[in-house]
């Protein structure tokens, strides 16, 4: 004879809460900036060249690894070593290259 096993819970996963910086405390989500809907990117030459690396090793392991799913890895990487404030402070003090906001128009 079978014993009758109790219904399972459904599970409901934990309430995630909202990302904060330390800029946006005490606001409300109408004040806040809205995100875009993607983020470019443009890597210079050495990061292209190491993407590419990544795409022919794939290659020849018959294995298809997006150029996403490697900045997708790094920057899961960054968040386990650095917070926010501290990838701010650490590029604060770097001259970010100035110039024109968008691609040269033709």
């Amino acid at each position: 004879m079978e014993k009758e096993r109790p219904a399972a819970e459904p599970e409901t996963p934990p309430a995630v809460p909202e990302p904060q910086d330390d800029a946006g405390e005490g606001r409300t989500a109408s004040q806040k900036k809205k995100r875009p809907t993607s983020i470019p990117f443009y890597p210079n030459p050495e990061h292209e060249a190491f993407l590419w690396r990544v795409t022919a090793v794939a290659s020849e392991r018959q294995k298809r690894i997006p150029a996403t799913a490697v900045l997708r890895l790094a920057l899961a990487r960054l968040e386990q070593q650095m917070t926010p404030s501290e990838i701010v402070q650490m590029l604060g003090e770097v001259e970010q290259p100035g110039g024109r906001m968008g691609r040269p128009r033709l």
